[in-house]
């Protein structure tokens, strides 16, 4: 072989293995791993539920290729609040990561869920190398534990009941989250045995509560009547439920339970008002209240202690009247010991004591909207720890006025002032209802026109619902229903209708009975009892005849 084809050999040979190291080094610099594309979320470890907290979601490419077609993925728990309202999963286009490129990516969060739940945060970067095809995806995720909410929820009931004997739950709750929480729950979980009877505030099928919108520095005492018919020495468990309603979830902010054990019953108490042990009271009525006292148990008891606690704003305590017992007045509550009642030194088994007073309500208190709405009696009675609460429901109050006017500017009135004998003067009459404390139905107002007076037939409003009876001579309005307080506060319901007298004798001083007293009565939605009153009848002298400043339609 001669030198020049070795040269030549030998120059293809080098040529060789330099491109073979070029491409070697080529293909060394184009190996991609993942690994080298870091991502990770920065966030509080422990957090108050409903608290907003800043999230931070970092990556970085520590590779020597250029990542392509980007795009990053964050989930936040489902229920989370995300500032500006963002939707709990972000999607978002990234610009092309080079090497050594460092990004963060902040959102603002709150978080919801119960004491002690752990929520799970997660993010992924999807992206292409370039010069490579294929697509990759790096991940993270972040837990936290939401450690205390900041709202106060407690069950307050007695650790041992009687059986078969009425009791109180308690469901109080406080809100210190500076954060208006809508459509707020609250789920009782009872015993199979437990007999509901009623609440304040009603309840929806007797297990839950609607708080609707709840506000910082927002609470309420939510109280429950109801027994339980069990075999006594047995425990039942209550538990409740504090939470909120979101895209059709039941989110749970707060639980508690609470057991009680079944004991059996050792003192009967029962309570009557003016003899009955199922009374409806009215305004103004004089209360007769009498409560036994019967052991029921096999051993008697001795230097016993009772305490009545009278709570509603029906209540006149300046009328209160009682057989032996200690008014504490201020607090409302009546005391009895055997210093004052020897019989409660002793009470031997199958006994019974009876302890009474008396107390007058008041014809007409305050009513200043919801809160005051379906009043109600309470006696709450204090006795060896057992304590009993008794409510008497009051029925509203109706009243309707009546008024004649001469001058007028509903109704044109005319005729001799005074009345002549044969001659037609026109009146007008108002009638105005007033409705107290509950809602009412069926409201009618009547009232008997003498002989001498007759309608014209002019009403108004022209709507209005007004007969009379040319036969009975009555006259009526009918109402369909009116809520609690309407006519007592804001707009006035009030009618007017215009009457004719003529006189068929000779008219002197006396005056002329133009309406004679009209009756208003009405169902009360709160106690089913048809309540009445009355009010006087109205007359031709007109003593102050002021203008109606009502303008026809």
């Amino acid at each position: 072989m001669s030198l020049i084809s070795k040269i030549i050999i030998f120059l293809f040979i080098v040529l060789s293995v330099i491109v073979g190291v070029i491409g070697f080094l080529n293909f060394r610099r184009n190996i991609f791993s993942k690994e080298a594309v870091k991502i990770e979320i920065l966030g509080p470890r422990e957090v108050k539920a409903m608290e907003e907290y800043e999230y931070r979601i970092r990556w970085s490419n520590n590779g020597n290729i250029t990542l392509e077609d980007v795009v990053l993925i964050v989930e936040f728990p489902e229920h989370s609040i995300l500032a500006q309202g963002k939707p709990l999963r972000i999607e978002k286009e990234i610009a092309d990561i080079f090497p050594g490129q460092e990004e963060t990516l902040t959102f603002r969060a709150m978080l919801t869920g119960k004491q002690n739940e752990i929520k799970e945060i997660r993010a992924f970067l999807s992206f292409r190398p370039r010069n490579i095809q294929a697509r990759f995806e790096s991940s993270t995720r972040h837990t936290t534990i939401i450690d205390f909410v900041p709202f106060v929820f407690e069950i307050d009931m007695p650790s041992r009941v009687e059986d078969a004997r009425e009791f109180q739950i308690s469901l109080n709750y406080f809100s210190n989250i500076d954060y208006i929480f809508e459509d707020v729950r609250i789920i009782l979980e009872h015993p199979e045995d437990f007999q509901f009877i009623r609440s304040d505030p009603e309840a929806i099928d007797e297990t839950e509560w609607r708080l609707g919108s709840v506000s910082k520095g927002e609470g309420r005492e939510i109280t429950i009547q109801g027994k339980i018919d069990s075999v006594p020495g047995r425990e039942k468990t209550f538990g409740a439920k504090l939470g909120l309603w979101k895209e059709g979830e039941f989110v749970l902010l707060r639980e508690a339970t609470r057991r009680i054990e079944i004991v059996s019953p050792f003192l009967r108490i029962t309570q009557f008002i003016n003899g009955s042990d199922y009374y409806i009271a009215t305004p103004g009525d004089l209360l007769h209240y009498e409560i036994f006292l019967r052991n029921v148990g096999e051993k008697p008891f001795e230097d016993l202690f009772i305490s009545i606690e009278l709570d509603g704003p029906a209540f006149d305590f300046e009328t209160l009247r009682t057989h032996r017992g200690d008014f504490e007045k201020g607090h409302n509550v009546i005391v009895w010991d055997r210093r004052i009642a020897p019989e409660l030194g002793f009470l031997a088994a199958g006994e019974e004591i009876e302890l009474e007073f008396w107390i007058q309500l008041k014809d007409e208190w305050p009513f200043r909207g919801a809160r005051d709405k379906n009043p109600v009696l309470t006696t709450k009675i204090d006795l060896l720890g057992l304590r009993e609460e008794i409510i008497t429901k009051v029925d509203s109050k109706i009243i309707v006025l009546q008024e004649s006017a001469f001058e007028c500017l509903v109704f044109d009135n005319k005729g001799p002032i005074p009345p002549q004998k044969g001659q037609e003067t026109f009146y007008t009459i108002s009638w105005q209802v007033k409705n107290f404390h509950s809602d009412i139905n069926d409201i009618k107002i009547s009232a008997i026109l003498p002989d001498e007076v007759r309608p014209t037939g002019n009403i108004y409003p022209k709507e209005a619902r007004f007969t009379f009876d040319s036969e009975t001579r009555e006259i009526v309005w009918r109402i369909d229903s009116l809520l609690a307080g309407e006519g007592k506060i804001g707009e006035e319901i009030k009618m007017y209708f215009q009457v004719i007298l003529t006189p068929e004798q000779e008219v002197r001083d006396e005056p002329i009975i133009l309406v004679n007293p009209a009756i208003i009565s009405a169902e009360d939605q709160w106690t089913g009892n048809v309540i009445k009153s009355t009010t006087p009848a109205v007359y031709n002298i007109l003593i102050d005849d002021e203008l109606i400043e009502e303008e026809n339609e």
